[in-house]
């Protein structure tokens, strides 16, 4: 594991306890509020954050950052610190920001997509699956999944995405 390595043992430490619940009520050892170390609290916000934007399993939908904030907000008293989710929502307003400041649009192929581009129009299969929201800034676990997933089931045409 990463404890065995010195350099990693504080890392090691927040992935161990980034299941943790503010309320006590998570795992592996039930911490509770600033018990949690601070690193562990930040991630176990972008972990759901994450979960809650890109599913991994397609039967959960995929939500999109507004309505992954607002989950967050509802389970906050329980699970995430208050004061984390209220500066994570500033990041999120700050992103949102700079999405709107992209104004142009460019088309592309697929293959020319990049982590970090925001797409302009929702991306959808031949079939009508959608693969991106509009708005939504692309990562690159999400250009992985995409390139898999459109050998079974091709895009429609060309990717708009913004630009400066």
């Amino acid at each position: 594991t990463l404890s065995f390595i010195p350099q990693l043992k504080d890392v090691a430490e927040i992935i161990l306890y980034h299941h943790e619940d503010y309320s006590g009520t998570g795992f592996p050892y039930k911490l509770k509020g600033e018990d949690i170390p601070f690193g562990a609290r930040i991630l176990r916000i972008a972990d759901s954050f994450d979960n809650l934007t890109n599913p991994c399993s397609q039967s959960l939908s995929k939500l999109r950052m507004d309505e992954a904030y607002r989950k967050l907000e509802e389970d906050t008293v329980k699970i995430y610190d208050q004061n984390i989710v209220r500066k994570f929502r500033d990041v999120l307003d700050s992103l949102k920001m700079s999405i709107k400041e992209k104004k142009r649009v460019v088309q592309l192929l697929p293959e020319d997509l990049k982590a970090g581009m925001v797409i302009a129009e929702d991306i959808k299969t031949s079939s009508g699956i959608l693969i991106f929201k509009k708005d939504e800034a692309v990562n690159s676990n999400m250009l992985s999944r995409m390139h898999e997933y459109i050998k079974i089931d091709p895009i429609r045409g060309k990717i708009s995405v913004y630009v400066k």
